[in-house]
């Protein structure tokens, strides 16, 4: 019975393993969904339309949800490598989001975990969580189980 709890104990982390993929630095990334996803005030995120764009060496991307108009957009400059970034420092990559009728909201602390941005195949993979302020109310909205996996 210990032989067998053993052996189903190893498989699973030996499949939990292999679901992974390290980059260069030895950062684990983990299996992620196509396109853009999160949640946020208790409603998901999965946009009917995304733009995309690669001009001068940085990444262009915004999402859109039918009918509600809510959108986010993001920024990545090209001189970003992966790793694991805090939003309240980081300044190689610009986030705004706009859920409700086009007030703007911009993230004040968080965190960016960039696992992929391959510019010869351009693809850009990545996990996120921040909290966003209101320019004009101060309101403050939260982000959570947000993640990026697109081709640009």
């Amino acid at each position: 019975m210990k032989a067998i709890f053993t052996y189903t104990l190893f498989l699973g982390l030996l499949l939990s393993m292999a679901s992974c993929t390290k980059d260069k630095d030895g950062l684990v990334a983990p299996s992620i969904q196509e396109g853009i996803h999160f949640r946020y005030d208790g409603a998901s995120f999965e946009p009917t339309e995304v733009d995309k764009s690669y001009t001068d060496g940085n990444v262009y991307f915004k999402g859109r949800e039918e009918p509600s108009q809510t959108s986010i957009s993001f920024i990545i400059r090209d001189r970003i490598v992966e790793g694991e970034y805090n939003f309240a420092q980081m300044h190689n990559v610009s986030m705004k989001f706009q859920p409700y009728n086009d007030e703007l909201f911009l993230p004040v602390a968080g965190k960016f975990n960039l696992y992929e941005l391959d510019k010869e195949s351009g693809h850009l993979k990545a996990l996120f969580d921040c909290v966003l302020k209101s320019k004009t109310t101060g309101r403050i909205i939260q982000i959570t189980d947000g993640s990026i996996n697109i081709d640009y």
